[in-house]
């Protein structure tokens, strides 16, 4: 509540109201906008020590926090069992979201290394994966193209094959003919010598 003292004095014009006393009233009942002391709470989770400071909640209430700690170490002890069960498959998808939530944690004070190290390692295996697959790949592309060329080449030579059969049939029988004319002809020799006899015509 405000207690107000005030005397009116009179113009000529209008009334100015003046405040001479003004005395205010504390709220003894409003609370402190100091933060709470931050208490460490070492631990071993998922085999790990872990000392988070909790920065962020130093402004919650100790009931707040301690449900928001229970839910951080939840997030934690979850994501390393994801990164101990990650597979090939939706690798890279699930790998992000996990390298992100270590990055909270770790803004939270949590010991992240150990759990980052493995989701590097298999990081590294899955590229290595990636880079023989794409080799494979490659290899595949290349055999494809040998296979191509040859099926042209073989296209190229059955077409000259044909066209030499063709040519083939075609001597065989301009030989044939020639066999033929060869066996009608006469004897010319015979002939020659009946001309040589032969008186001219006068």
């Amino acid at each position: 509540m405000v207690k107000t003292n005030e005397k009116l004095q009179e113009h000529p014009d209008h009334l100015v109201m003046v405040k001479t006393n003004k005395k205010l009233q504390e709220n003894s009942d409003a609370p402190s906008n100091s933060p709470l002391p931050l208490i460490k709470i070492s631990r071993v989770l998922k085999g790990i020590p872990q000392s988070p400071h909790y920065f962020q909640l130093r402004n919650y209430s100790e009931l707040a926090r301690e449900k928001l700690i229970a839910a951080w170490d939840q997030a934690f002890e979850d994501t390393a069992e994801k990164v101990h069960d990650l597979m090939a498959k939706d690798f890279w998808i699930n790998a992000r979201k996990l390298w992100k939530t270590m990055e909270d944690l770790q803004g939270m004070g949590y010991n992240v290394i150990p759990i980052r190290r493995r989701l590097v390692e298999k990081t590294e295996v899955m590229i290595l994966f990636k880079n023989s697959k794409l080799e494979i790949l490659e290899l595949k592309n290349k055999a494809e193209n040998h296979r191509l060329e040859r099926s042209r080449l073989e296209s190229i030579v059955m077409s000259f094959q044909m066209r030499a059969e063709r040519e083939g049939m075609n001597m065989v029988r301009l030989l044939g003919e020639v066999d033929q004319k060869e066996k009608t002809l006469p004897n010319y020799d015979i002939l020659m010598e009946s001309l040589a006899i032969k008186q001219f015509d006068v």
